[in-house]
């Protein structure tokens, strides 16, 4: 009976019918021990129908069903064939196609192709010929042979005129905003009258450099070698030489000291010329340079760094010469281009390792571009082994002489010292510190919105980091699981801060309604900080928080506020708590003006203009708002005089800073009191605040914990 049913199977697959009609048997032997006599107790018939395809990966089956009984299930492999219905390109994913076929039934599968990345040939990618920079990217990081990739030791940012134009290049009288000619290829050059430095210079493309004569090169991707990342940045090096330039050009002799000082760049008296702070070379960085390198947009990811020039920076990693001292080292400066220290160029980065100073590495050695060479900029021609390189400068002064200042050689050496600053052969190498676009989830590390929520590319307000505000909601759990920073895990996905309630005054209620009880354990949300724009400029954003965040106490003892409690929890606790290592990295540093000015109101006087109790100007990732700002007009927002209720500076407590013993003035809709920064000028122990009222004609106690907190910031774009 079986082969009977096996053959009617085949016969009806043959025929593409797939239903077929066999005997479905249970049977039992009367004489188990009889082979010979078998019979069907009972039998019903098959009736197999298409059900489904099955896939494994990229194959696939065809499932069949009886209809009679539905454990009886059939397979059959079947043919898959593939096709690309989307090509990938550089920048999108493409899609593959399987599909399955069976006795008119058809079945599809789909797999995403990764995007191919591009692979850039000087500014050019040479599959889809897209410019480095299209569509308002900021930057490009690539591998060592020039291809995309996310982690690549190289970046490829900003640009700067490079290699002399191919003879095939037509250059047209169209120019752009830097004055650079517009090429008949698409690319911009800058017309340079050569000044080779020495006779027999040569461009890369073999052609022998003529004094006098014009030439036109094409303004082209700067290549950056990453010396290390952190925390969302990434410390960058120049991997050629840009250009020429005297480090300080003007200075004079004084015979009584035997030494040389300058005048220039507002350089008060006393200015040793290699004195870094007030070098030409560090304006010419951070202004031609800077202006003309980068565009606006990519102005808003370069950083201010605190630049050490230390005597310690002077000297190689490791090493002490002259004692440790160095009577010519300056102040540190803050800057968005620098040029490297002796220790810097000596030390183990995260990604490079640099030799000894005594060392020839090849690290160090950079290749002087065709219009660096245009440009007077010195050339090693003598061997092979250093031929194009140049010797350029590091900001290091001589610990010797007043008018020296030290080199990495041609050769990687970087113990050349008592290189006289005017001299203008020597070449440009900068340095930078860029902050990274995310490769994780998208990358978004804000969202710009308006006054009701809704996402905009144009709106008032910004949603950035995230802190516990809203009391937990009833019908939210909450379960044991805690993450990083002892948040818990609500049954809604959400995380929750615990805490237990201490309000100022007993009444005090919750969002909800729900008085809020003293001693009790609650819950709260973490959200979204929404932020209110104050102000946009190249690139960046300064930014206030709409809502009293928490309540914290200035000081126990003092206004000071450099040295303040209330600062140190700022840049330290609130900083590290509400803000990802990712959005930290759009965090910038800011000088924080602590001026007399900046304790009154904008263009009111107070007290003769003076204020003994101001501190020293601060660097800070977060602050608070001064006098001064609070009652100016910024770019998006104008507050009225300090003595004036505005509704602008009015701000409420999240339901967390009520149960944090945060001040709540409930008949001006439970809105309080909130800090300044700026010290009364009367005494040491009151400090500005902003009242529920709007006005900011008002001090308090420096030791008072209930004043609310509204921290401001600044942040790439």
């Amino acid at each position: 009976m079986k082969k009977k049913i096996l053959a009617l199977l085949a016969i009806g697959l043959l025929a593409l019918s797939l239903t077929v009609f066999v005997a479905c048997e249970t049977t039992a032997r009367r004489n188990p021990k009889d082979s010979t006599d078998s019979a069907s107790i009972s039998e019903h018939e098959h009736d197999y129908a298409f059900d489904s395809f099955v896939w494994d990966g990229f194959t696939a089956k065809v499932k069949y069903i009886c209809a009679n009984d539905g454990d009886h299930v059939i397979y059959f492999n079947v043919n898959v064939s593939e096709s690309v219905t989307t090509q990938p390109t550089c920048t999108e994913t493409g899609i593959r196609t399987y599909t399955a076929s069976f006795s008119g039934f058809t079945d599809s599968k789909t797999e995403v192709i990764a995007a191919l990345g591009h692979t850039y040939v000087s500014d050019k990618c040479t599959k889809c010929g897209a410019l480095y920079n299209a569509g308002g990217k900021k930057y490009v990081r690539v591998d060592e042979g020039g291809n995309e990739s996310a982690t690549g030791g190289y970046i490829l940012f900003g640009e700067y005129p490079q290699t002399v134009k191919a003879d095939g290049v037509t250059i047209t009288s169209t120019t752009d905003s830097r004055g650079y000619y517009l090429g008949s290829d698409g690319a911009y050059y800058a017309k340079v009258t050569a000044n080779p430095r020495k006779s027999g210079y040569t461009f890369t493309t073999g052609a022998t450099i003529v004094s006098g004569t014009v030439y036109y090169f094409k303004v082209e991707p700067i290549k950056w070698r990453i010396l290390e990342d952190d925390d969302g940045t990434a410390t960058i090096l120049c991997e050629m030489i840009i250009d020429a330039h005297a480090y300080q050009s003007s200075y004079f002799y004084n015979s009584t000291d035997d030494k040389r000082y300058t005048s220039a760049n507002g350089a008060p008296e006393g200015t040793y010329a290699n004195n870094y702070e007030y070098c030409e070379i560090r304006r010419w960085l951070n202004n031609h340079f800077y202006q003309t390198a980068f565009s606006e947009l990519e102005r808003g990811i370069i950083n201010t760094v605190q630049v050490d020039n230390s005597a310690k920076s002077t000297m190689p990693y490791g090493e002490t010469w002259n004692g440790g001292a160095n009577e010519f080292a300056c102040e540190d400066t803050y800057d968005k281009v620098w040029l490297m220290s002796e220790e810097e160029m000596t030390k183990s980065w995260k990604y490079v390792n640099y030799a000894s100073y005594n060392t020839s590495d090849t690290q160090r050695r950079k290749q002087t571009t065709d219009y660096a060479k245009a440009n007077y900029a010195y050339t090693y021609t003598y061997t092979a082994d250093y031929y194009g390189n140049s010797f350029w400068w590091l900001r290091s002064p001589s610990y010797i002489r007043s008018d020296g200042s030290r080199l990495v050689g041609s050769d990687g050496f970087a113990s050349y010292i008592d290189y006289l600053v005017n001299f203008s052969i020597y070449g440009v190498v900068p340095a930078l510190q860029i902050t990274l676009e995310s490769e994780q989830s998208g990358g978004k590390k804000y969202v710009r919105i308006d006054e009701d929520g809704n996402e905009s590319a144009t709106g008032g307000y910004i949603l950035f980091g995230e802190y516990p505000q809203t009391v937990k909601a009833d019908g939210v759990t909450i379960t044991s699981t805690t993450d990083s920073r002892g948040y818990y895990l609500g049954s809604d996905g959400a995380y929750y801060a615990k805490v237990t309630a201490n309000p100022r005054k007993s009444g005090y209620t919750f969002t909800t309604g729900a008085t809020i009880v003293s001693g009790t354990v609650y819950y709260f949300k973490v959200e979204p900080i929404k932020w209110r724009i104050l102000e946009d400029d190249d690139g960046t954003a300064t930014i206030l928080c709409e809502m009293i965040i928490d309540a914290h106490r200035f000081d126990d003892n003092s206004n000071n506020y450099k040295e303040s409690e209330i600062r140190a929890w700022l840049n330290d606790n609130f900083y590290q708590t509400a803000f990802s290592e990712l959005e930290k990295g759009i965090i910038n540093t800011v000088q924080v003006d602590n001026s007399a000015r900046s304790t009154m109101p904008y263009g009111v006087t107070w007290n003769g203009g003076i204020n003994n109790y101001v501190c020293a100007d601060t660097y800070d990732k977060v602050w608070l708002m001064s006098m001064e700002e609070i009652t100016k007009s910024w770019k998006y927002v104008d507050y009225a005089s300090y003595s004036t209720p505005d509704v602008q500076r009015r701000r409420h407590p999240t339901d967390y800073a009520k149960a944090n013993y945060a001040y709540s003035y409930i008949p001006f809709d439970g809105d309080a009191w909130w800090w300044l920064r700026s010290p009364y000028y009367s005494n040491s122990l009151n400090s500005r605040d902003v009242d529920y009222g709007g006005d900011a004609d008002h001090v308090a106690y420096v030791c008072l914990s209930d004043c609310g907190v509204v921290p401001a910031l600044q942040i790439t774009l």
